[in-house]
């Protein structure tokens, strides 16, 4: 027992004596020892569990934030595409009108006398 080791057997003595008091006294010792620490275990091996348990549910939370992020980023690129071909029709549409200003500007000036 000196060694952390409660493997201990009961002491077995049958002396009607002080020494036989003395091993029921130690054969309790023992046995309720055990039983602490049995209990002490049992009381760690909850707070583990339930702390995991907790853990589990704070890393389903932060999966579910990131996939809501993934979603909107998901969606913004979508709005950004869909910006990027808008300017580019707005573009090809105002270089085509300059190009028909550009043209009856040519017409104009032929009918000027």
């Amino acid at each position: 027992m000196s060694q952390r080791d409660l493997r201990v057997q009961p002491v077995d003595v049958r002396t009607r004596d002080e020494i036989e008091d003395f091993a029921r006294v130690w054969n309790d010792l023992v046995g309720n020892l055990r039983a602490l620490i049995v209990e002490e275990v049992a009381d760690a091996t909850k707070t583990i569990v339930a702390e995991a348990d907790h853990m589990s549910r704070d890393m389903a939370v932060v999966v579910e934030l990131a996939q809501q992020a993934a979603r909107e980023s998901e969606s913004v690129v979508a709005a950004s595409q869909q910006q990027a071909s808008s300017m580019q029709e707005i573009a090809s549409t105002a270089a085509s009108l300059s190009a028909r200003a550009q043209d009856l500007q040519s017409l104009i000036g032929r009918f000027l006398v």
